[in-house]
Order: C-alpha cells, then sequence, then structure tokens
C-alpha cells in the first residue's frame, strides 16, 4: 500500500511503495533528503460515527441508519410577555419625561446624565434580543447583565462627550457643521463596544446603538429639550 509523504522543505506532496517505510532519500521537487513515514506513523482519519456515544460501537435504528444524538445548545428564548413587559418599561420611562419636565428639572445636569444611563440600561436588553443571530447560541445570564452595563455605560458616555465638548471647548454652543465633525467619534466607539461586548455583527451593532439614540432623542423631545443639544444662530431660521 503506497504511502502518503510530505516534505517539510517545499511542502510537495508525493507516494512512495511501503517498501521504503522509514527510510531516506532525496525529495523529486527540491531534493532535499527526507524521511518516508512507517505506517504506524500514517495519520487515518477516522468517521464520526465511529466515536458516537464515547465507543467504536454505532446506534442505528431498523433500518441500519446510524443514530447520532444532536448537541444540546442553550437558547435565549424571548416570549411576547417579555417583549410587552420591556415596551411597558421603556413606555414607564418616557412618561416619567414628563414630571421632569412638569418639575422643571430637564436642564439639571444630574437628571440628564441619570436619565441617559436609565434609558440606556432599559432599551440594551431588548435591542439585544432583536437584533441579535437568531443562528447562534446568544448571551444569557449574569454574562449578559454584565455587558449590558458596560454598554449601557458607554452608551450615556457618548452623550456625556457632546456635553463636555459643547460647554468646555466651544463656550455652550454647538452647531450642526460642528456636530457633524465631533458625534462620529463617540458614535462609532459605542457601536463598536456593542459589536465587541455583545457579540453582535457590526450592521446590528450600529442599529443596536441607533435604537438607543432614538429613544434618548424622544426622551429630550418630552422633557421639553431640543431633539439634538444644537445652539443655532439667531439669524438662522428655526
Amino acid at each position: 500500500m503506497p504511502i502518503s509523504v510530505v516534505c517539510p522543505s517545499c511542502q510537495a506532496r508525493f507516494s512512495v511503495s511501503e517498501k521504503f517505510a522509514g527510510k531516506q532519500g532525496p525529495c523529486p521537487k527540491c531534493k532535499k533528503t527526507i524521511t518516508v513515514p512507517s505506517a504506524a506513523e500514517e495519520v487515518k482519519i477516522h468517521a464520526p460515527e465511529d466515536f458516537s456515544g464515547g465507543s467504536t460501537t454505532v446506534k442505528k435504528d431498523v433500518k441500519g441508519r446510524s443514530v447520532l444524538k444532536p448537541i444540546a445548545r442553550e437558547k435565549l428564548v424571548v416570549t411576547p410577555k417579555q417583549y410587552a413587559l420591556w415596551g411597558g418599561i421603556v413606555l414607564a420611562a418616557l412618561v416619567a419625561g414628563f414630571g421632569v419636565r412638569i418639575a422643571g428639572l430637564q436642564n439639571n445636569t444630574i437628571v440628564l446624565a441619570l436619565g441617559a444611563y436609565a434609558l440606556a440600561w432599559l432599551v440594551s436588553y431588548p435591542a439585544y434580543a432583536v437584533f441579535r443571530d437568531r443562528e447562534l447560541e446568544g448571551l444569557s445570564g449574569i454574562q449578559l447583565i454584565q455587558r449590558i452595563a458596560i454598554v449601557a455605560t458607554i452608551y450615556a458616555a457618548s452623550w456625556g462627550a457632546l456635553a463636555i465638548v459643547k460647554g468646555t471647548f466651544l463656550g455652550g454652543n454647538l452647531t450642526v457643521l460642528q456636530l457633524l465633525i465631533i458625534a462620529p467619534a463617540p458614535c462609532l466607539i459605542a457601536a463598536l463596544a456593542c459589536h465587541a461586548l455583545l457579540e453582535l455583527e457590526l450592521g446590528p451593532a450600529v442599529m443596536h446603538f441607533a435604537f438607543y439614540l432614538a429613544t434618548t432623542v424622544l426622551f429630550r423631545l418630552i422633557i421639553g429639550l431640543d431633539a439634538l443639544p444644537l445652539s443655532i444662530p439667531p439669524s438662522l431660521p428655526l
């Protein structure tokens, strides 16, 4: 039976007679000296069914077909009740925004920061359930909670970064052009964080962050602020 040989120098593949097993000779391509492996050193690939059930005995049905037990996977199953619960929580948070507006706290920095972080927590979990790949197992339990906490912090910090730049470097004024220049960086960081931590594809990760932005913009409108933290010059029409 011929023995398959791979030259370690040039990676050429060829077969030799089994009578040369264990002997040395020149490679027919690069002429380097190689050692022909013995029959015992050859790698044999066994069919998966040879090891099903941890033994070489294959379980078969009455028709002689192998019976293999599928690998059990833990799936993240989201029920309609959970979607309704999350929707109710987000709605309650938006309704709470009216309370902030009535109390006149819409310009309070602490209230805005807590609101941005709370919304990030509230929308990140259901948005993950919507945008994740159903073909994959998905995150769950304490691992998901920990990663959601980090993502929520980064999402809220993206608004904080705009506020810091606006107040510290731009004297409290932020035009549309300035927003287009400085906003992509924190948004990209937030989307990449979602991509890495929640293991979403980049497209769904961007949509996940966009869902948070849309919810936050709606919250700003409810509490009586502009949709975006812009300062429009008086000479321009609103």
